[in-house]
């Protein structure tokens, strides 16, 4: 596990081991599995970056549609 961390996560990843109980230890290792393999996707670094900007005011949030837009296309998209 720790050998897929980035460098920059081994040592908190160390840390949070040292310090959870032993019947928590699975539920920690699931955590940490889970973020050293959205560490290892280029496309959920892409996406953090993109979220990131957009609340440090960085660049523009995704457009939206209107109410109207909304109600105009819902027909088209019932079975």
């Amino acid at each position: 596990m720790r050998a897929a961390l980035p460098a920059e996560h081994r040592a908190a990843f160390i840390e949070h081991i040292d310090n959870t109980a032993l019947h928590l230890i699975g539920k920690v290792l699931a955590d940490w599995d889970a973020r050293a393999r959205a560490l290892a996707s280029p496309a959920m670094i892409a996406m953090a970056q993109r979220i990131a900007d957009e609340r440090a005011g960085r660049s523009n949030p995704p457009a939206t549609a209107s109410d109207a837009e909304i109600r105009a296309i819902a027909p088209s998209l019932r079975p």
